[in-house]
């Protein structure tokens, strides 16, 4: 059986063992393409990502303890 698409084409369907071995060479293709990062940038993205974290997890505090305050205080505890 086959489909058309929206251009016109005949696509062919295609079995679930080439569906997957299709993405996985399309996975292995891609990964290939990646630029990983070197020693100094590295080390600079990974302190922003923890220094942002940490401020992160300070303003959740602040806020749970600005609600904690606030629902005391209405319910009257």
């Amino acid at each position: 059986m086959s489909e058309k698409t929206e251009q016109g084409a005949v696509e062919e369907k295609k079995s679930f063992g080439e569906v997957l071995s299709s993405f996985f060479s399309e996975v292995s293709a891609e990964f290939f393409r990646i630029t990983w990062p070197r020693g100094r940038q590295l080390i600079d993205s990974t302190v922003v990502v923890l220094v942002l974290i940490v401020l992160l997890s300070a303003v959740v505090f602040a806020f749970d303890g600005v609600i904690k305050i606030a629902l005391e205080w209405i319910l009257g505890k």
